[in-house]
């Protein structure tokens, strides 16, 4: 910061507690957080959101990060890195969270996004670790998760969703779509939603994995008022069930021993989204 922003250099930088995997951040001064990549995997995530959150500024109905400033690598630091606007809230509860406003103000949140004009650099794909891109070109990753997971999960319930989501007639308009939905990217004040965070898996592409809350974060009431307010055909939800099941499998399997938040997190989810079939 003292080398690349140095109007910044004398403000308090303090480390902020996170579950994400991803980044590190730290809140500078008190509206401002930095988010620094911890590897070369999660780099290209940042470089993408330096794309996605200016196109995104002031067009959504909740907050979205503003970028203030994109960093550079340096011989200190090998990443691009970002400095954003800080965002007060709280993460939603896991695959709990029962409050009806706040499901239609997640769907009006996305029918808001889905209305914006795609950009054709963001398609999914590689970039963005293939979501909205054909579930497909997830089999191998899931075929292996099935494999390690043998002992946690009922193979046989996620092998019927799984292959239902397969054969579900594929998405026929590339949309814009978050991609990441789950509990800890929704800030909560005062127990409603205020904000979406963390872009980097942002892309345009099948809108059915921006269906995932439905399992990953609602509950109850909320949940059904989520589902109704979608209005989304039965073919995009049985690939957003595919989606969810296809993203916490891989994500149990790698984080298990290395990350309990996420595994405990992956392991609410698939359990929400077999139990409802």
């Amino acid at each position: 910061i003292a080398a690349q922003f140095s109007q910044w250099a004398h403000l308090r930088l303090e480390p902020v507690l996170s579950a994400g995997s991803d980044n590190a951040l730290f809140r500078l001064g008190g509206d401002m957080a930095v988010r620094l990549p911890k590897a070369d995997w999660s780099t290209h995530l940042i470089k993408r959101e330096h794309i996605i959150l200016p196109q995104i500024k002031d067009r959504l109905p909740l907050n979205v990060p503003t970028l203030i400033a994109a960093g550079a690598p340096s011989e200190n630091y090998e990443h691009v890195w970002s400095i954003v606007a800080w965002i007060d809230g709280t993460p939603a509860p896991s695959s709990a969270f029962d409050t009806e406003d706040s499901a239609l103000a997640l769907a009006e949140f996305l029918h808001a996004l889905q209305r914006l004009a795609p950009d054709a650099q963001l398609i999914a794909g590689e970039a963005n670790h293939f979501r909205g891109a054909a579930l497909s070109t997830r089999s191998e990753l899931v075929d292996q998760a099935l494999v390690t997971l043998s002992d946690q999960i009922d193979r046989d319930a996620a092998m019927r969703v799984w292959t239902a989501a397969l054969e579900a007639l594929p998405a026929t308009t590339p949309r814009w779509l978050h991609g990441d939905l789950h509990a800890g990217n929704l800030l909560l004040r005062e127990g409603q939603l205020a904000a979406v965070i963390d872009w980097g898996l942002a892309g345009v592409g099948d809108i059915a994995i921006d269906l995932t809350p439905a399992w990953w974060v609602f509950s109850g009431a909320a949940r059904h008022a989520f589902i109704d307010a979608m209005k989304a055909d039965e073919s995009a939800w049985t690939r957003a069930k595919g989606w969810l099941l296809s993203v916490c499998l891989i994500a149990l399997a790698y984080y298990r021993d290395k990350n309990e938040g996420i595994a405990t997190g992956s392991r609410l989810a698939i359990r929400e989204v077999l139990s409802s079939e």
